[in-house]
Order: C-alpha cells, then sequence, then structure tokens
C-alpha cells in the first residue's frame, strides 16, 4: 500500500453565533485544511490542521507505506490521515494502533475566550445545555475573573466545572491569594499555569496549598524531568506531535499521573485526540479540541458530548467521514476580514486604558505584559472592558491613529459612581411552550408589587392570536404567577404598555394588528373576519383597571400607540408619546389624559430633524426632575447598522417638541425610567452583533449618556424590548422576551441588578 495522493483543502468555518464577537476580537481560528490522502488500494485518510504544510512536507508522505509513518513526529495533521489509512487497513479503529483500550468514554471540557462576566454566563448556559460539563477559558487582564465567576455560577448547573488558563501568571496578583479566592465558588475546577513554566519549586508548593487541582502545561524541560517531581496535580500535552504525545504519555503512565490533550480543531481532529486519549493509560483528564466554538461542522456524525464524555468510535480508522456537500460550500465560503478595534477599559477609580490589539503579540488579550507598554496587570482589577469597533467615525479613527502612534493611554477623571452594572439574579418570567411571548412591560405598584403585560399565546411574531396577558410577582421577581388573561380580541393585540397612577389606577395600552392577513398560513383564518370587524377592531388602544387588575373596564381609542404605553407627569396628567394616523397621515404625537385615563386627546405633534431622512417610532418618555420632558425613538433607516435611537426634548409638558435627531446608540426600542436618585436610565434591545440587552445612564438629563452596559446576552434576530423598574432597595428589574436555550419560540425573562 503506498500513498498515491495528497489533496489540501482549505475551507472557512464561522463561529457559533453566541460566541462569535468574544471570539472575532481573540485570534482567528475559522481557517481549516483539510487533507485527503489516498492510497492505491483505494483508501482514503482524513486529517487536518491550522495551517497546510509546505509541499516539501507533503513530499515526505507520498510513495511511502501509511505504515511507516507509526509514531509520526513530522506533522500532526498528516500524522493524523496516516492512523486513519492504518487503521482502515488493519480493519481496527485508531486506538487499538497505540495499545489497549483503557476507557470507551473520554471526558471533554468545552472552549472560550474571556469576554464580560454576562458573556461568559451565556457561554456556560449553552455549554451545559449541549452536553458539557467543564468550560476552559484563559483569563485576562481586561476582565475581572471574580465578577465573571460569580456571573458563571449563576447559570451554571450543579456540578459544571471551570478550568482557569492562567497563561503562565504574568500579573501582579498574589496568586495563592487569587486561587483561595476563586475555589470558594463550586464552579471552580481546577488551575493551568498559574506560575511561570520554570518555577516549579512554585508549583510544588502551590499544589500543597491550593484547593482545586493544579494543571502544568508549559514544562521547562519539555514534560520530562519535571513530571518525576510531581509539581502538579493533572497535566496537559498542547498540540503535540502524535510520536511526542505517545512518549511522553508513556512516561505519564509510569508517574502514575493524569494528563490531557489540547488539540484545537474540526471533528477530524477531536477524533484523533479522543482515539488517542482511549488509549494512553493515564489520560483521564478532561481533553480540549474547541470544535464547539465552530458552528459549521462538515463531517457527517459530529461529535458532541454526552453528559461530559465523548463515545470513542469502534469504526476502522478515525470513524468520521466527510460531508461532502457541506465541503464544497465551506471551501466557497469567504473570510471575513479582521476589523481594527479598540480596548476602552474603565476602572472602579475613574482611571481610563485605551489601548489597541498588539499586531505583533497573538495573545496580547491574554498576555499584554509580553507588549511591554501597559501598566502591570491584575485579573482581579475593578474594572470593565468593551470593544469600540471601527464604526467609521472620525472619532475612531482619531483615537486608533492616537493610540498606533503614541501607544496606549492611562487618564484619570473622578469615578462616576455608577454606571456599572452587577447582575445579581436571572429569572425565566413566564414560558409557553410551543408558542410566542413578547413586548412586555412592568410596572412596580404601590403595595411593591410587580405586574408584567405582554402579547402571549402567540404563533409566532406575526399572527392572529396574539392576547393581552398578565403575570404578577409578590417577592421582588423571584418568583411569578401563572399568565392571565386580560384581553383577547378578534385581531392581534400587541405591544403590552403598562403604568399605575397615583389614585391606584391600571392603565393598560395595546394596538391591533391585520398584518397576518397577508400572511400565507393564515389565508383561511383571514377570510373568517369581516370588514366590519377588521374596520371595528382596528386601532390604538387603552382600558383601565381600579382593582389592580382583576376587572378591566371598556377599551378606550387613542390616536396612537407605543410598545411601553404612557407615563403619568408630576401634575397629575398621563402623556402617550406614540404613533398613529391623523387625518389620514401617519404621525408621531403626544396624546394627554387629565381624567387618569378616561379620556385622551392630541396635544402636540413630534418631526425629525429635516435635514434627516428617516422615519421614527416605538418611542418611551420620562419626565425629569426639572420636569423636562425627554423621548426617545427607534429609527427606520433601511440599513440595520445605521438604526440609531432618536431623540427629542419639551420643556413646556409635551406641548412642543424639539426636532428628533439620531443620537450615537444603537439599538431599538428605547424605555426610559427616572431612578430615585434622579438619573435617567434607557434600557433597549441589539439584534446585531453583539446582541442582547444593554442600558445606559445620564445624570444630565438626558443630555449625555453614559457607557454602554451589558445586562443580558442574546444571539437571535428576535430579541429585546426590555423595559424597567426601580425597586424599593434601589436595585433594577428589567424584563425582555427572547429565545431560551434549546427553546425555539421566545419566553419572558427577567434581570435583577444593581447600577455600581
Amino acid at each position: 500500500m503506498k500513498i498515491t495522493s495528497i489533496e489540501p483543502r482549505r475551507v472557512t468555518l464561522r463561529y457559533v453565533t453566541r460566541g462569535a464577537y468574544e471570539l472575532s476580537h481573540y485570534h482567528d481560528m475559522t481557517q481549516r485544511t483539510v487533507y485527503v490522502v489516498r492510497t492505491d488500494t483505494g483508501l482514503v485518510g482524513l486529517g487536518e490542521s491550522e495551517r497546510t504544510e509546505s509541499q516539501e512536507v507533503m513530499d515526505r508522505y507520498l510513495g511511502t507505506n501509511p505504515f511507516q509513518w507509526m509514531g509520526d513526529e513530522t506533522s500532526l495533521g498528516l500524522g493524523t490521515a496516516m492512523y486513519d489509512l492504518m487503521g482502515k487497513a488493519a480493519g481496527v479503529p485508531v486506538y487499538q494502533l497505540f495499545g489497549q483500550k483503557h476507557r470507551s468514554w473520554v471526558p471533554v471540557a468545552a472552549w472560550t475566550v474571556s469576554t464580560h462576566p454576562e458573556r461568559m454566563a451565556a457561554a456556560v448556559a449553552d455549554y451545559a445545555q449541549q452536553g458539557y460539563t467543564w468550560m476552559k477559558f484563559h483569563l485576562s487582564p481586561f476582565e475581572n475573573v471574580i465578577d465573571q465567576t460569580e456571573a458563571m455560577q449563576r447559570v451554571a448547573p450543579e456540578g459544571f466545572r471551570l478550568h482557569y488558563d492562567f497563561t503562565m501568571h504574568g500579573t501582579d496578583d498574589h496568586m495563592p491569594s487569587l486561587l483561595d479566592r476563586l475555589a470558594e465558588y463550586p464552579i471552580a475546577g481546577c488551575f493551568e499555569d498559574p506560575l511561570p513554566g520554570e518555577d516549579l519549586d512554585g508549583y510544588i508548593e502551590l499544589k500543597v496549598r491550593a484547593k482545586r487541582p493544579i494543571v502544568l502545561h508549559h514544562f521547562p524541560t519539555a514534560a520530562t524531568y519535571e513530571v518525576m517531581r510531581r509539581p502538579a496535580d493533572a497535566y496537559m500535552l498542547g498540540h503535540m506531535r502524535i510520536g511526542d504525545a505517545q512518549r511522553r504519555a508513556g512516561l505519564f503512565a509510569a508517574a502514575g499521573a493524569p494528563f490531557m490533550l489540547q488539540n484545537s480543531g474540526s471533528d477530524i481532529t477531536r477524533a484523533m485526540t479522543t482515539h488517542m486519549m482511549a488509549a494512553f493509560p493515564t489520560g483521564s483528564f478532561h481533553t480540549v479540541t474547541a470544535t464547539e466554538i465552530l458552528q459549521d461542522r462538515f463531517v457527517t456524525e459530529p461529535l458532541n458530548p454526552v453528559n461530559g464524555f465523548l463515545r470513542v468510535s469502534e469504526a476502522p480508522g478515525l470513524g468520521v467521514e466527510l460531508d461532502e456537500e457541506k465541503m464544497a460550500e465551506f471551501e466557497q465560503q469567504e473570510t471575513s476580514p479582521s476589523a481594527r478595534f479598540l480596548l476602552e477599559t474603565r476602572y472602579a477609580n475613574g482611571a481610563h486604558l485605551r489601548t489597541r490589539k498588539d499586531p505583533n503579540n497573538p495573545h496580547f488579550m491574554v498576555r499584554p505584559d509580553w507588549s511591554r507598554e501597559l501598566p502591570p496587570p491584575s485579573f482581579a482589577a475593578p474594572l470593565s472592558t468593551r470593544y469600540w469597533d471601527d464604526d467609521e467615525t472620525d472619532a475612531f479613527s482619531e483615537a486608533y491613529a492616537e493610540v498606533e502612534k503614541e501607544g496606549s493611554r492611562l487618564t484619570f477623571a473622578e469615578p462616576d459612581g455608577g454606571d456599572r452594572a452587577q447582575v445579581l439574579s436571572t429569572h425565566v418570567i413566564c414560558r409557553q411552550p410551543g408558542r410566542y411571548i413578547g413586548w412586555p412591560t412592568i410596572v412596580r405598584r404601590a403595595n411593591d408589587e410587580l405586574v408584567v403585560a405582554f402579547s402571549g399565546d402567540r404563533d409566532s411574531h406575526v399572527c392572529p392570536f396574539g392576547k393581552m396577558q398578565l403575570v404578577r410577582s409578590q417577592d421582588g421577581g423571584k418568583s411569578w404567577s401563572k399568565e392571565r388573561t386580560i384581553l383577547n380580541g378578534p385581531l392581534d393585540d400587541r405591544d403590552s404598555g403598562l403604568i399605575e397612577t397615583t389614585k391606584g389606577t391600571l392603565v393598560a395600552s395595546w394596538f391591533t394588528s391585520i398584518s397576518f392577513t397577508t400572511d400565507d398560513d393564515y389565508t383561511e383564518h383571514a377570510a373568517t373576519i369581516s370588514e366590519q370587524t377588521r374596520e371595528k377592531e382596528s386601532g390604538h388602544w387603552v382600558h383601565r383597571s381600579t382593582d389592580g387588575g382583576d376587572t378591566w373596564g371598556e377599551k378606550i381609542a387613542v390616536c396612537s400607540s407605543a410598545p411601553h404605553g404612557p407615563i403619568q407627569l408630576a401634575d397629575g396628567r398621563l402623556l402617550y408619546v406614540g404613533n398613529g394616523t391623523l387625518d389620514g397621515e401617519p404621525v408621531v404625537v403626544a396624546e394627554e389624559s387629565a381624567d387618569d385615563g378616561q379620556t385622551w386627546s392630541v396635544i402636540s405633534r413630534i418631526l425629525v430633524d429635516e435635514t434627516i431622512e428617516s422615519g421614527i417610532g416605538e418611542p418611551h418618555l420620562v419626565e425629569c426632575a426639572s420636569g423636562r420632558l425627554v423621548a426617545m425613538f427607534r429609527t427606520r433607516w433601511p440599513s440595520i447598522e445605521r438604526r440609531l435611537l432618536f431623540q427629542s426634548e419639551s420643556e413646556d409638558g409635551g406641548h412642543t417638541w424639539t426636532p428628533a435627531r439620531p443620537t450615537t446608540i444603537f439599538g431599538y426600542p428605547p424605555h426610559l425610567k427616572r431612578l430615585a436618585d434622579d438619573r435617567l436610565l434607557l434600557t433597549y434591545g441589539k439584534r446585531i452583533v453583539p446582541q442582547g440587552e444593554f442600558a445606559r445612564v445620564s445624570r444630565d438629563e438626558g443630555r449625555t449618556w453614559g457607557e454602554e452596559l451589558l445586562l443580558s446576552p442574546d444571539y437571535s434576530m428576535d430579541l429585546g424590548y426590555p423595559a424597567s423598574t426601580q425597586l424599593a432597595d434601589g436595585t433594577i428589574y428589567t424584563v425582555f422576551y427572547g429565545i431560551l436555550p434549546g427553546d425555539e419560540k421566545t419566553s419572558l425573562q427577567g434581570i435583577h441588578w444593581r447600577l455600581r
């Protein structure tokens, strides 16, 4: 048997949607080379690598027998293909080529990169749902690992563990103390490379002191002499050629030392790594292949875990085959260009660090100290970081040019006393299996009861069956009642606003839609609705309850509507800014009610700045301490990337308004809330990366807005419409809708958080 050809096939793979934002700011892991190796006997072997081996290297394999490459020390990717061919030729699974099988199930960990605490929590929830019980990540001094751990602990199922990779220290932290702090959390599983690799004496001492296993990856003498000194509880071999890994596996076995392989790649790499771990006697620590970060899989049967383990294939060779249709697709897939960005880090004491990713340091995001430019970092500094992506503005270009020319900028300003969000807990408020829920509004009543109104029991985003529903909480949002329908008309009832007036009246608002009549799925249903019914029931409405929502009065027609309804002003009037129709013309108007919501009249119109070609809609407003009114709007720009929030103000109680103009805030729609200390809180959703629910704070009555605060990451285009209320203890409860992991349709979710 001779090798007759080696076909390197270059594929471009996409990151999973959930992690794409943070992964794309580290280093590119989307390019793979798949080797299709053929023999004169008709056998085909598969291998892969990140970079394509040179023709000189491939020529060494051509014309040889695959069995000549037993214990290959030339190329991990081509060596994998050799073992696939050997197994197929002998009719045995690859693990038998290494010796006896020591395990049929191999432990595996998921992998990600360091990012905002709530995005880390989303990764844990996602991976746990996929069947992983461990997650590894590299710590970054641009994030606070304590904040990250607390966020992940909140969502982790019992038994889920974190593998912390310290990348050989690189900070000014006292490592024993930091490890002790992390070990207080049940989710903390093990600590990799917390010290420089050459500090064997330090490792020996730390192993005794640490309350979690110590994992050693970077060895001063290439995993030989130091293993016999037993400086760690487990060991890692990373991207090591097959023969090298095999020899060291023998040393680990002689020492009785558990170890793991870390070989990043697709299912081909995962299959090879699984076979090796099955045959190596002490290969019992969880392997890492990072296969799960890629949404594009190109084998016929992808290898996915069950309760944290991968099943070892008994098929000849690796046990994987190419899906040629997907391979052809991914070979044509274009590479996304790496966009410029700046790192904006804010410290609790007011310091601000602006830097860029060092192009000469591929590990900059975890070891910026190697660039010898930044101040001494810490993994537990009180800070938060955002990526300022190139938004093609002059401000970004000037800031980037300054950092590129002069280096990182560290400045200091007085701490602002807030503008950091600490998520305390997350909740599922209402889930209706198989049904769709959307567009909630939350009210904290005078008796401290929380009430959420929404459109529920729907087929989908657009359908004929939307109902106005309520849920209630008596314990600050920890638990919620079963939903109760308060309105079910013949058309689609949607966008449920809600307020409680000073008289204790609940005023709910909504509009009815006939958009479903153009949907082929509802043609038959639409035919049952008469023109008279459509004419009578279409419109914008409110209705009132004077008994806390137990019973509701007749619906009252209004000129316009908005997702979160009206507000009550200090003078007692209800003011409602919304989209509607006036004299046959689409308008944005302000309506007032001076009788607790029983009658309404239009008092003004709000126009867009005449220099801007964009419509506005889905507004909300707030009254400031001075009486100034601030209204914000969703924009109708066709390009989703340009859908900035617009803003308008009134200084005379809503009778006149400044022309609505764009802010620099992307998102929609807005919800505004005046907090007890007179700051303004803005919450909104974003449907482009990074997706999720966000907040900003203004201390000057909407004239300027603070940094964007991530409340909850999300990964679909059907999300958002957050609304917030402040609880008696000053914390904030925000409700929104989105798709829970594993679900196909939306649910109502809640975030209990505080500003700090």
